[in-house]
């Protein structure tokens, strides 16, 4: 299954504002998407778990290389979802929490891979959680979790995500991590619209920031606003440099400023119209004033006028004698 692709004859899942929907479009559809797709080499072949599965179409994809994968995910609704819309003989789905995966009936060492995104967050006990893993991730085994960094993702924006219980800084999520595997290597994600050069050969990669100071040169990507972690007691893979195409004008952003401007174009097409209105109007006001100024001319200079006046000079005058 491709990510950019989805099933036929399905209906989506309501949006909270949390979960992902593949078919509704923004920013997070990049972030998401990116991930699952990045991690499905290091799935081939093999037996994996996604935890926190959502409406499923990240266990879809990785299903499309591994060897068997469940989809876990703590809400009853997107679990019926995901099975009703994801089918593939190596792929199921269950309920269950990222706290007890043996309540899911998940046995002690059943996984090559665990995967777990975006889920970290959600739950004040990470103990529990990192435990509950490492039960049924196989000795060899990796662990892929990632998490959002507080820094950026909350301190610097001043933002809250209302979803988000015990959200960590990077050097928490490192530490927290440390103390189960020996062998960790941590990637930075952040969504950025730009121009990437990597090189083909083996090299550092380095973020130089517009934003800041050119001279501001790193060798790691800057800021990142994600981190995605993969841990093992056993030696690790090491993950390429990647970039996720996507157009600017699909951005959150782009979006934004191209209603704004319909809004506008909306606004000046309705004061055209207005105007338009109105200089109709006015025209036909002069119209019938011009008739107006043409039948008093007309009455001014025909005979009956002229005779009348007389009359007309007379009736001034007794109105004058009365005041």
């Amino acid at each position: 299954m491709s990510l950019t692709s989805l099933p036929d004859e399905r209906t989506h899942m309501q949006c909270t504002g949390e979960r992902f929907i593949p078919e509704i479009d923004g920013d997070w559809t990049p972030e998401h998407k990116h991930r699952y797709a990045l991690v499905a080499a290091l799935c081939k072949g093999k037996d994996v778990l996604d935890v926190a599965s959502g409406e499923g179409y990240g266990s879809a994809h990785l299903a499309s290389v591994a060897r068997k994968v469940i989809g876990v995910d703590i809400s009853g609704e997107a679990v019926e979802h995901a099975q009703r819309a994801y089918k593939n003989p190596n792929l199921s789905y269950r309920q269950g929490s990222a706290t007890d995966l043996a309540a899911a009936g998940l046995e002690e060492n059943s996984f090559d891979v665990v995967v777990s995104f975006e889920t970290i967050e959600h739950l004040h006990d990470h103990d529990a959680m990192l435990d509950s893993l490492c039960r049924v991730l196989r000795p060899d085994g990796l662990l892929i979790i990632s998490s959002p960094d507080k820094r950026e993702y909350t301190d610097i924006p001043n933002y809250h995500n209302e979803y988000h219980v015990h959200e960590l800084y990077r050097e928490e999520f490192e530490k927290l991590l440390s103390t189960r595997f020996p062998n960790i290597n941590i990637y930075g994600q952040r969504l950025g619209y730009g121009s990437l050069i990597v090189a083909e050969a083996t090299a550092p990669f380095v973020t130089i920031g517009e934003d800041e100071n050119l001279a501001a040169i790193t060798d790691h990507l800057a800021h990142a606003m994600y981190y995605i972690a993969i841990a093992s007691h056993s030696s690790l893979p090491v993950l390429p440099h990647s970039f996720w195409k996507r157009n600017i004008e699909r951005s959150d952003f782009a979006k934004h400023w191209m209603q704004m401007g319909k809004e506008a174009q909306d606004w000046i097409n309705t004061l055209e119209a207005r105007i338009e209105e109105q200089a109709e109007q006015i025209k036909a006001l002069a119209d019938e004033a011009a008739v107006c100024a043409q039948q008093l001319h007309l009455m001014t200079q025909s005979k009956s006028w002229k005779i009348t006046k007389p009359l007309r000079a007379i009736f001034s005058f007794f109105r004058q004698l009365r005041r």
